[in-house]
């Protein structure tokens, strides 16, 4: 019998509320990766908030799998998930995990396409002391269809330009991240987006991996997915503002690797690239979401304002986001 010692445990955190429809696609795939002969999975499902059957479809799952495991906490949102698990890894550290170096975080509506993925997570990772955090290249299920719907379009052309241009930036959906780095971090209460946050605090410390792609489910509607920037551009405001006011602070201020820095997609390489391959009708649904991208930021940065000056809690709008 190996020595538990010699085990290196793959720990992946599951961030879940309201997930019945898709939480147990998303276990399995986690479940069916290939790790190495000394490697260990374990998956906790931090189930937040639920008022589904999310629980108990994770609870009938762990009967038969002694690798899946449900951490349930009683309020909502995501980084308040994140800020539970840490703490409970914590806890549990010397007794249970002790060998874990290496914590995956993941969202809940994604697949692993890749038998692999989790395994060239971490070996990325591991090729450079320098780097606290990699995550896997996020692809829109509509690249897979041929749906025409406006969101599907937009995800479509959206991903096609990011595999052009290969921009670093930090996907929440899944990364894998050093856990001497996460015990460090400490997640405001109130934050919305804890990719954006990890982005600045990790800057010039963290990298896409464009060779690990999984999929992520989308949404149909244009209503929603304008609500979903317009809370996507709170969560952006909310990290520079709490910046801003030396609220948080970045890890390290060793970020000479160039390479390595937050590199969105420009503006210009967009216009230039579907002009060039006449695409006029790519163009046109860009615009559309450039403008209700613009409208956006000028109503959360009001929102944030008012926020800050009344106390109120920004958290709402992650309730409300589905």
């Amino acid at each position: 019998m190996a020595d538990s010692r010699n085990i290196n445990i793959f720990l992946v955190a599951i961030l879940a509320h309201n997930e019945e429809g898709v939480i147990y696609e998303s276990i399995n795939s986690v479940l069916s990766q290939c790790l190495g002969d000394k490697d260990e999975l374990k998956v906790i499902v931090v189930a937040n908030g639920c008022t589904d059957k999310t629980e108990n479809i994770v609870l009938e799952m762990a009967k038969n799998d002694l690798r899946v495991e449900l951490l349930s906490i009683r309020e909502a949102g995501k980084v308040n998930a994140i800020r539970e698990f840490i703490e409970y890894v914590k806890e549990e550290k010397d007794r249970r995990y002790f060998n874990c170096d290496r914590v995956f975080m993941m969202d809940a509506d994604i697949e692993l396409v890749d038998r692999f993925t989790l395994t060239k997570l971490a070996d990325r990772l591991n090729e450079d002391d320098y780097l606290y955090a990699v995550s896997a290249n996020c692809l829109p299920e509509s690249l897979f269809n041929n749906n025409r719907d406006f969101v599907s379009i937009l995800y479509r052309i959206e991903a096609k330009l990011q595999q052009i241009y290969k921009p670093n930036v930090l996907r929440g959906m899944l990364y894998c991240i050093k856990l001497s780095i996460l015990e460090r971090i400490h997640f405001p209460e109130s934050l919305l987006a804890d990719d954006v946050f990890l982005e600045c605090i990790f800057e010039g410390h963290f990298l896409m991996d464009y060779g690990v792609n999984i999929v992520y489910k989308l949404h149909k509607s244009l209503r929603r997915e304008i609500r979903r920037n317009l809370f996507h551009r709170i969560g952006v405001i909310q990290v520079y503002t709490l910046l801003a006011k030396r609220e948080i602070h970045r890890i390290d201020y060793d970020n000479s690797k160039n390479h390595l820095k937050s590199k969105g997609l420009k503006n210009k390489e967009i216009v230039f690239y579907l002009l060039r391959h006449l695409r006029f009708f790519s163009l046109i649904i860009l615009f559309i979401h450039y403008t209700y991208y613009r409208i956006n930021i000028i109503r959360a940065r009001k929102i944030v304002e008012i926020a800050y000056r009344d106390g109120s809690d920004l958290r709402k709008y992650w309730r409300t986001r589905k």
